[in-house]
């Protein structure tokens, strides 16, 4: 096994404290860097849907579900957690087919989904009045509280000697003999043997710093809260085109289903860069992306570019247009009727890395040595997040990672074409 006394980690979501946590555990000394707070963006916005249906890095899934029970077994309440299963709804034949599709990813994995007919879903969701085709549940899947689970992964940290420093911009990976020794804050270096970036869609502008280019572009997911409901349904339920699950509190939290899940796309300089590569996946789903250019957004980037602004912006919250947010809730009273009389109380949202292939970018990268990945995760690296931290902190100490990541390597876009998803996320 590798020695690595001081690994830096860059971003404090799910998958930058989870990798903090196992090496912190295997002796190394960690310190964490983080623009803003704990969870602060995707990390701390998402639905808490966790587990294997629907997820395409579907042999990472499937090893975060033990960790994930592991993790909630004696404290579930801590977190939030529920383990009342995920529904995926199917309501026509296009539908079915990318269904079957999630299924035997899952088979293949060799954890069981459960295929429904119409017949055995009716019973299981009769407040849906739209026909069904079918569906396919998962019992194996979870609900968590977003913020709960980064409060405790935070505790576990510090608890284990992981040093966190919050309100503080990463502006440069330092490089010595051309390996990475450390990071650049300020006017402030601070070494360590390795470099992890878990930085999320802010990631772009420091790799670019050292000439590492991702070809992801960032769009926003949007989740809308209604007021507290009676209660209708324990699992995370999911149609083509909407998404939702109840909070204890009664609200239901819902966002867009597994084939429209009804993005906006802020366009920045890096979007054209790859506009080539991109422009056929973006046709092709042009229906479920609503593309807007934000010039504030621009000129930072451009500012950025130059050096002349911080590489990921702190306190950064989307603008969530509530027109938005309440098209989403009315395609959710179409399909259940009893919920026509709900009304949208909060909205927000969060920004998500897309790659080109739909699949993440996670290990060493082969043109510096000490410096590793975990970014691109295209709205799924929550429930993947503590086997990320597993597999990085495996690689990074010398030992042999439990999953192969040859497909997640970061060199792939430059040795030539990637399979492009039929999905849009």
């Amino acid at each position: 096994m590798t020695t690595v006394a001081d690994v830096i980690v860059v971003g404090a979501g799910i998958s930058g404290l989870a990798t903090a946590c196992e090496l912190a555990r295997r002796g190394a000394a960690v310190t964490v860097f983080e623009k803003d707070s704990v969870g602060f963006e995707a990390s701390g916005r998402n639905m808490g849907a966790i587990g294997l249906l629907g997820k395409h890095a579907a042999d990472i899934a499937s090893a975060s579900v033990p960790i994930w029970q592991r993790l909630v077994a004696d404290r579930p309440q801590d977190f939030g957690y529920s383990n009342a299963g995920r529904l995926y709804v199917a309501h026509d034949h296009e539908d079915v087919r990318l269904i079957e599709e999630m299924a035997k990813r899952a088979a293949d994995q060799d954890i069981y989904v459960e295929l429904l007919s119409s017949k055995e879903l009716a019973p299981r969701v009769p407040y849906i009045a739209k026909p069904m085709l079918g569906g396919a549940f998962s019992r194996v899947d979870a609900l968590v509280e977003p913020r709960k689970v980064m409060a405790r992964f935070e505790e576990m940290a510090l608890s284990l000697g992981v040093q966190i420093r919050t309100a503080t911009t990463v502006d440069g990976i330092d490089l010595v003999s051309g390996r990475a020794r450390g990071v650049i804050c300020g006017q402030e270096h601070f070494p360590g043997d390795a470099v992890v970036i878990t930085g999320g869609v802010w990631s772009y502008a420091l790799l670019r710093r050292v000439g590492i280019h991702i070809p992801y572009q960032i769009v926003e997911l949007i989740h809308g809260f209604t007021e507290p409901r009676p209660r209708l349904l324990e699992m995370f339920l999911r149609g083509p085109d909407y998404g939702l699950r109840q909070l204890q509190s009664g609200s239901i939290r819902f966002t867009g289903g597994y084939r429209d899940p009804g993005v906006d796309h802020k366009l920045g300089i890096h979007d054209f860069r790859d506009l080539r590569a991109w422009a056929p996946r973006l046709w092709r789903h042009r229906a479920k992306v609503r593309l807007r250019v934000d010039p504030k957004m621009l000129a930072r980037e451009l500012r950025s570019a130059f050096g002349l602004a911080s590489t990921a912006p702190s306190g950064f919250y989307p603008q969530v247009s509530m027109q938005s947010v309440k098209r989403r809730l009315k395609r959710i009273q179409d399909v259940i009727p009893s919920l026509v009389d709900t009304h949208v109380v909060e909205a927000s949202g969060g920004l998500v890395d897309m790659t080109l292939d739909g699949l993440p970018v996670l290990g060493p990268v082969d043109r510096i040595p000490d410096l590793y990945l975990a970014v691109g995760f295209n709205g799924q690296g929550f429930g993947l997040g503590p086997a990320v931290g597993r597999l990085l902190s495996d690689l990074i100490l010398g030992r042999s990672a439990s999953i192969l990541l040859e497909r997640y390597r970061w060199s792939r876009f430059s040795e030539g074409s990637v399979p492009i998803p039929n999905h849009l996320i």
